[in-house]
């Protein structure tokens, strides 16, 4: 019996505090063995007073033993922050010899609370918005510049974001949710008995009298923009032709053109973006095919006004940045850049130089910051594990550089201070005292020979398509097994069978024949509509197996894609949870193979889609022998400790493959 019940503590998994999640299926099978069914006590006990003192008795017995299973086991701790693993990727050098963009610090949020805003207030730190499960209540968590918590307070309402800035001559801090505001002084008192019903509101000197207003869309009238002072009282309004107001943005441009107004509107299916002065007046409007829904205002380097926004089509599936430089009355596309397959959602301008030029960063809803310059040429990347609704700007230092604040919502929610700092490996100075720059430092798990005949192979390799196996490869586990354990779970499967144990089935024929088992799961979602089947793919893996992604293959996957090269993701899953993970790398999903049959069979079909072999084939196991052996240029075999198969590791050194070993993560529970 204690055998039995220490073997299932160890199939707990740590979740929420106090919160212990055992496999149903295997719980139910050991207390089956472990104690008599009801019907078994009442036929042993023709007395029903005898039956229910034992039943008492085998009660009090079963919480004594399964108490001490109840502890929560040791939280995992988190990795220790080293500056020298959280740089950006740039695109060449574009911050001059011996610096590059990354990381300075990161604040972890609590455990079981998320972040719900973020804000830089000069002369009162940065203030952090954490919620929990009382979506009404928060806490408003103070850091000095170095992240480091300073004091903390509650406040009630709903938080979507922060705004902090000068509201009618005074700091304050402007706590938004979809429909309505509340303005709190610095120490999250509120300054206004009620709320006011504002969106997509932003923060601006409009009549420049050194006392800020607040301006954005008024709720009730859709195409309605309010100006409101610091006590609440209204300073004008306009309205926009148009049916919807999407967002909104302000800034004081300085010079003639002083504070001004961008709106970003919808009118029976078409896209605008109108441009008001400081008294709401219009200046210019124009319609924007890419359907831009945020933006920023800023100045070029040469004093000039800009516009930059970001649009999606209407949700066509890639994001679009457009720079439009503005004169007057006019305004002229100065460039444009296809983000990729993405969804931006923050935006903010950092001069992380100081020269004047700012640079526009855009964070997306699957993880990517990425930083653009005026020219529109991406300088910059880096990926974090979850999204980024939050990019704040902080004030610049004595030589005008800046930094930006980063806020991540994920698994755990976090906020990084990201800018420019010395790169951290850097070759020793030369003969003639000139310094060579080494290379940013690659992410953890990269041995020495393997990085360098990928950086040889990514510089000078032969062009064509480069093909990754999904599984235990890009990320840790089995992604699509995973997915069907948690649609069973989450009872989001139209065929219940009457309580049976779908996923145990699903095991069993998988067990004997992989083909067999996928079959199966794919019947278990016939009459599901595949929007609906992407939607519920790419909610559980952003919020379940998002963590899981490997981060040496995030990288080399991006180094690969800035190359040129065409990367593609091939998997026996379904191709709906490995479209969904792929997103996460970037990765377009017509570029996705799958369901293709494991083993022997692999590089055929992938040879039948892409036309010819790959010329750099990635894979972890047996299943990818095949792919590896069969690659035309070099293959990357993805070994993960003792679990590695010895005889396909004598093949890797036979055959020269590189190899990297990377840790393998317990099957995922729900």
């Amino acid at each position: 019996m204690f055998s039995a019940f220490s073997f299932c503590r160890l199939v707990f998994v740590h979740g929420p505090p106090e919160v212990l999640i055992m496999n149903s299926f295997l719980l139910s099978i050991l207390l089956s063995c472990a104690f008599p069914s009801t019907a078994q006590a009442q036929s042993r006990h023709a007395d029903p007073d005898e039956a229910l003192a034992e039943r008492k008795a085998r009660f009090s017995s079963d919480k004594a033993l399964i108490a001490p299973l109840a502890q929560p086991l040791p939280k995992i701790a988190r990795p220790a922050f080293h500056p020298a693993f959280e740089l950006f990727r740039d695109s060449g050098a574009p911050w001059g010899q011996g610096r590059a963009l990354g990381a300075l610090w990161v604040y972890e949020l609590p455990d079981q609370t998320r972040i719900d805003g973020l804000a830089s207030l000069p002369g009162s730190g940065i203030i952090v918005a954490e919620g929990g499960e009382n979506s009404y209540r928060h806490r408003l968590t103070r850091l000095d510049q170095a992240g480091v918590p300073a004091s903390s307070v509650p406040v009630s309402g709903y938080f979507m974001s922060l705004l902090a800035g000068n509201l009618g001559g005074k700091p304050a801090l402007v706590a938004q949710d979809m429909y309505h505001l509340q303005v709190l002084d610095p120490s999250g008192e509120p300054r206004w008995k009620d709320s006011l019903q504002m969106e997509s509101a932003a923060l601006c000197d409009l009549d420049r009298d050194g006392r800020g207003e607040l301006v954005g869309g008024v709720a009730r009238y859709k195409n309605e923009l309010r100006a409101v002072r610091g006590d609440g009282r209204r300073l004008w309004d306009a309205t926009v032709p148009a049916d919807h107001v999407l967002g909104s943005a302000a800034a004081d441009l300085g010079g003639k053109e002083g504070p001004m107004v961008a709106v970003f509107a919808a009118r029976r299916g078409r896209a605008t973006v109108h441009l008001l002065d400081g008294k709401g007046s219009p200046v210019l409007d124009y319609p924007d095919d890419s359907a831009p829904e945020i933006g920023v205002l800023g100045r070029f380097a040469d004093g000039t006004p800009f516009l930059a926004t970001v649009g999606s089509e209407w949700q066509a599936g890639h994001d679009r940045l457009r720079i439009s430089r503005l004169a007057g009355r006019t305004r002229k596309l100065e460039t444009e850049a296809d983000v990729g397959p993405t969804h931006v959602v923050s935006i903010a301008l950092a001069d992380f130089t100081g020269d004047r030029s700012p640079e526009i960063v855009l964070g997306t809803d699957n993880g990517w910051v990425l930083v653009y310059g005026l020219c529109g040429r991406l300088l910059s990347q880096r990926h974090f594990f979850g999204q980024i609704p939050y990019l704040v700007p902080e004030a610049p230092d004595a030589d005008g550089r800046q930094k930006v604040l980063v806020g991540v919502r994920g698994a755990s929610s976090l906020v990084y201070s990201v800018g420019l700092t010395e790169r951290p490996f850097a070759a020793p100075a030369s003969a003639s005292g000139a310094s060579e720059t080494a290379p940013a430092p690659a992410s953890p798990g990269w041995p020495e020979p393997t990085l360098r005949a990928l950086e040889a192979f990514i510089e000078t390799g032969p062009e064509g398509p480069v093909v990754f196996s999904a599984d235990d490869t890009l990320w840790a586990g089995d992604a699509g097994s995973a997915f069907l354990r948690w649609l069973i779970a989450e009872g989001k499967l139209a065929r219940s069978d009457g309580g049976k144990d779908l996923y145990a089935e699903y095991e069993a024929l998988a067990g004997r024949d992989r083909a067999k088992g996928r079959a199966f799961a794919a019947t278990l979602m016939a009459g599901m509509k595949e929007s609906e089947v992407r939607d519920l793919a790419a909610q559980f893996f952003s919020r379940h197996f998002l963590g899981r992604i490997y981060r040496p293959m995030t990288d080399l996957v991006a180094k690969l894609r800035d190359s040129g090269r065409q990367v593609w993701v091939v998997s026996a899953s379904n191709r709906w949870i490995v479209e969904a993970a792929a997103e996460f790398l970037r990765v377009e999903p017509e570029r996705v193979l799958g369901p293709v049959p494991d083993g022997a069979r692999k590089p055929a079909a992938v040879k039948k889609r892409l036309g010819r072999r790959p010329v750099l084939a990635v894979g972890s196991g047996r299943s990818d022998r095949e792919l590896l052996r069969r690659s035309a240029g070099p293959a990357l075999l993805v070994t993960h400790g003792s679990a590695t198969d010895p005889g396909l590791l004598a093949l890797a050194r036979k055959k020269g493959w590189l190899v990297v070993d990377l840790p393998l993560l317990p099957e995922w529970k729900p």
